[in-house]
């Protein structure tokens, strides 16, 4: 395989670096990655303190938050395109708009896609994290901020209590109705309603709150890159350095 990326320093400028993922384990699905200083290979050496592998996990919140901001913009554009579609009911509350589909329609299919996908992967940001062992703090990302922390718990109760959970939650509805029709026998129904997506302004002001918690993390990202670069790389002698580089 070759996946060829140009490389960004930790402030975002672009380096004569490339990356190309050229292989990857069938067993624990990890990348080998060959780099390239204009075109010329490159030896490497993983950095393995606890301090280097904090920075690369924050690598991963990166990602993820990166992805989320696409998966929001593509649920704006269905939704959008959703404006003259029948089969679909809008509630406008005092918080924000929710869509509850009746039945099947690709788009709304799509949409909830989309709306899933988002919730869990920016969920996935702030809960407890074993393997990367970094976790996003309420406090360190929005101090006094109230009006994202508002945001940002109410997509959380989205995640834990309807999404990834079956919990106490406003955002899904059950009940046995009974109908009692002019023949002597009444007719049974299991009514069900579930939001199956976010309208597009509330996705926009998601988008906003993803894209602030991911300047955030940018800014922590390049402190400890600094520091890392400080602690185990400057003045460091190359020789030292390069020793079991390949």
């Amino acid at each position: 395989m070759s996946n060829k990326r140009d490389l960004k320093t930790a402030g975002g400028q672009i380096t004569p670096l490339t990356m190309v993922a050229r292989e990857v384990d069938g067993k624990t699905l990890k990348f080998q990655c060959d780099y390239y200083y204009y075109g010329e290979k490159c030896k490497t050496k993983e950095m393995t303190s606890k301090q280097a592998k904090t920075v690369a996990a924050y690598g991963l919140v990166k990602k993820d938050l990166k992805f989320v901001e696409k998966i929001i913009k593509h649920g704006i554009k269905v939704t959008t395109a959703q404006d003259n579609v029948k089969d679909r009911t809008e509630f406008e509350t005092e918080e924000q708009i929710v869509v509850v589909r009746k039945e099947f329609d690709f788009d709304s299919d799509l949409l909830k896609s989309f709306y899933i996908s988002a919730i869990v992967t920016y969920g996935k940001c702030f809960v407890q994290a074993k393997g990367r062992k970094v976790k996003l703090e309420v406090g360190d990302i929005f101090g006094d901020n109230e009006v994202l922390k508002k945001r940002h718990l109410d997509i959380m109760e989205q995640r834990h209590q309807y999404i990834a959970h079956a919990g106490v939650s406003k955002y899904e509805h059950s009940k046995a109705v009974l109908i009692f029709t002019p023949n002597s026998e009444p007719f049974f129904n299991a009514e069900s309603a579930h939001v199956s997506g976010i309208g597009e302004e509330t996705l926009v002001m998601f988008l906003e709150l993803s894209e602030f918690v991911h300047e955030q993390v940018n800014n922590t990202f390049r402190k400890k890159s600094d520091r890392l670069y400080e602690n185990e790389v400057k003045d460091v002698p190359i020789e030292e350095l390069m020793a079991g580089a390949c």
